[in-house]
């Protein structure tokens, strides 16, 4: 069974107890749940981290979506000969 993204699955795959100085991986998408046993001071930290990866289609989308912010991008690739566009360019 796939436990990722089912709310309420009951089979438990991991139980124990973290010490100070432990660190736990959740993968994203797993649901867990966290408790205190009434020792120590009570306190935790749960942070949370999402790395984005990017793909070649992803740049490329990036770096068309820069380009129409800039005014050169948007003229036509050959410019007349003898106009100010294509002085600028050579």
């Amino acid at each position: 069974m796939d436990h990722r993204l089912v709310a309420g699955v009951e089979e438990t795959l991991w139980a124990g107890t973290v010490r100070p100085g432990d660190v736990l991986h959740i993968p994203r998408g797993y649901w867990h749940r966290a408790g205190h046993d009434g020792r120590g001071s009570g306190h935790s930290l749960h942070m949370t981290f999402g790395f984005t990866t990017r793909t070649g289609a992803s740049w490329l989308s990036w770096l068309a979506d820069r380009s129409r912010e800039q005014e050169l991008f948007r003229h036509d690739l050959v410019p007349t000969p003898g106009s100010e566009q294509h002085r600028r360019l050579v």
